[in-house]
């Protein structure tokens, strides 16, 4: 990163603080102050300090550096400044995450609401801070905040084809859970939903009491849509249909921790984020709501394959 070109200087600290000095010295101040800050400590060398504070005598010079810079082993160094170089090289990566940030939101297509769900969820350390380290290079930051977006759009375009697979009949998933959750699911049906959208997947040959139980719990805590949802980003993911010789299977998905990972869009295939959202739906041919009534046996619609 290049090196910052200024400093703050505060008027009434700087007033203050001079106001008793003569006007040589208060020179003499300035340009030691300008010395450190682009070479990071005064040497002790007070002959070429005299040389570099023009018109300024050797006492004079040693008076100032006595009265407002501290000896150390290097050489001599203002506190105060130190504190402001520092604490300016830390604010400077959160301007430029904070900016960043800000172009891809106004740049995008996202309603108002979309915009305001992401703010929520930009979280700045995440983006300056590596192993408890700062950032100083701008182009990683900038990096990481646009691959951060992209895969939040990406998460929210997918959501919005689930939530608006059907728009006519008009079904939010997302306050279905509390619904469906009153409602007996049978864990066959459960079972018959994984193989439809997963058939590159291990076959469940056995719906056991374990796998009921596990089917249960899920279903409970998170409702048979986002069931349906995660079946369908395990069933199109790569990695988990043997991308890296492992194919995922019905018992990992339906643990809890794996549910969550794929529920997230950890396992989603890496595509260029699009902003606009209004795809049309692709993930079947039945409604969201024909699917749930046929895994719960609450419709009276016979089942059939989703195409």
């Amino acid at each position: 990163m290049e090196k910052d070109p200024a400093f703050l200087l505060y008027s009434k600290d700087f007033y203050e603080g001079t106001r008793m000095m003569l006007p040589e010295e208060r020179a003499c101040y300035i340009d030691l102050l300008v010395y450190q800050h682009q070479h990071g400590v005064i040497p002790n060398d007070v002959k070429r300090l005299v040389m570099y504070c023009s018109g300024c005598s050797e006492q004079t010079v040693k008076d100032v550096l006595n009265q407002k810079f501290n000896q150390t082993v290097n050489g001599w160094l203002n506190e105060r400044l130190s504190k402001e170089v520092t604490k300016r090289s830390e604010s400077k990566p959160k301007k430029t995450a904070a900016a960043s940030f800000a172009g891809l939101i106004s740049r995008s297509k996202l309603t108002q609401k979309q915009k305001e769900k992401i703010k929520k969820k930009f979280v700045m350390n995440d983006f300056i801070l590596e192993n408890g380290e700062l950032i100083t290079d701008e182009s990683i930051i900038k990096s990481r905040v646009k691959e951060w977006f992209n895969h939040i759009v990406n998460q929210m375009v997918n959501n919005y084809k689930i939530e608006n697979a059907n728009a006519n009949e008009n079904i939010d998933i997302k306050n279905k859970k509390g619904e469906e959750s009153k409602k007996t699911v049978n864990p066959e049906k459960v079972v018959s939903l994984y193989h439809q959208f997963c058939p590159n997947l291990p076959k469940v040959q056995k719906v056991s009491e374990n796998r009921k139980k596990r089917i249960k719990t899920i279903i409970s805590e998170y409702g048979l849509n986002k069931v349906i949802q995660v079946f369908q980003t395990a069933g199109e993911s790569s990695f988990l249909n043997g991308g890296k010789g492992w194919k995922a299977s019905f018992d990992w998905i339906m643990k809890t921790e794996n549910f969550i990972k794929v529920l997230e869009g950890n396992y989603e295939n890496k595509t260029n984020a699009k902003n606009e959202i209004s795809e049309e739906p692709k993930i079947n041919r039945q409604s969201i709501k024909t699917i749930v009534n046929n895994a719960s046996g609450w419709g009276k619609t016979r089942h059939r394959e989703v195409s």
